[in-house]
């Protein structure tokens, strides 16, 4: 009986905390933008006092995981993926709470069916649902941004191929770069045109605004591409020839990537091959066996 009240109680608790988050209003437009200007675009801890509950939960998690060297959120992913970051705060304090309680209730389920497990189980289980949860997200997050970098890096390649391409054609250096922006409606495309557009406005060099980009989200190809840039000065030729062989370079670094990738495939599926080999010969040699044995 007391099994099953203490198992109500925690679905009870869990349930409310997770209706509390869902009900509790976000910021205003208003507050996002000031928030985003303040910051340059790039995300940032949310006050603990106007959060959601799971959202401070994830927040001290999050703090507490820096402090011991195992940083959880990386405002560069966030701003890659355009995601703030309290929705990943508040997906770190579920998942978390989530996995605790599910791990605390793990033990007495198991009692329910004649596991008898000792008491000290159950704080084991729920730390580890709680380290667990905490990491879900995270790994998640970092999965994901790494293949939107690897987009972007190829999205950038092609983009700096328009670019020659509109040069030789006798267009100014800045014309090309807005106008090979223009040329795709991939968000990657966007995100450039978006970037040489606050460059024309703020009154700074395309590779200038460039450079703050890669910083901010995390790319090292648009700051080399910023800094080579910068060195090459204005010259259309200089600047022609630059691009192209940045272009080249990154080609060249894609396909190593791919290949790179490629061999690790194959080396993860060198050792389920061989089992299966092994699996299959047993499986003809069975028979053979099996008669041998009862002969002898």
């Amino acid at each position: 009986m007391t099994t099953f009240i203490l198992l109500g109680a925690a679905v009870g608790c869990g349930l409310v905390a997770v209706l509390a988050g869902a009900m509790r209003s976000g910021e205003s437009l208003a507050e996002a933008v000031s928030r985003l200007e303040a910051t340059g675009g790039t995300p940032r801890p949310p006050s603990p006092g106007t959060t959601p509950t799971l959202t401070r939960v994830g927040l001290a998690i999050s703090t507490s995981a820096s402090r011991v060297g195992v940083p959880l959120v990386r405002t560069e992913d966030l701003a890659l993926l355009e995601r703030s970051m309290t929705e990943q705060l508040t997906a770190i304090g579920l998942a978390s709470l989530g996995l605790a309680v599910t791990g605390g209730l793990l033990p007495l389920l198991l009692g329910l069916v004649a596991i008898t497990l000792p008491p000290i189980t159950s704080l084991g289980t729920a730390i580890a649902g709680l380290v667990l949860g905490a990491l879900l997200p995270t790994s998640d997050l970092r999965r994901k941004a790494e293949r939107e970098r690897s987009r972007f890096v190829r999205a950038l390649g092609s983009f700096l191929e328009l670019v020659v391409m509109a040069q030789a054609g006798g267009m100014g250096v800045e014309g090309a770069l807005m106008a090979s922006a223009h040329a795709c409606a991939d968000p990657c495309f966007l995100r450039l045109r978006l970037a040489l557009e606050q460059a024309q406005i703020a009154g700074v060099t395309p590779w200038d605004s460039l450079g703050r980009l890669g910083a901010r989200v995390g790319i090292p190809a648009l700051s080399e591409l910023s800094s080579t840039l910068t060195l090459a000065g204005t010259e259309g030729a200089r600047v022609r020839t630059t691009l192209s062989a940045k272009s080249a370079s990154l080609r060249q670094r894609e396909i190593a990537a791919a290949q790179a990738r490629a061999n690790a495939t194959t080396e993860r599926l060198f050792l389920p091959s061989i089992i299966l080999m092994l699996a299959f010969v047993v499986f003809l040699m069975f028979p053979a066996g099996a008669r041998l044995a009862h002969l002898l």
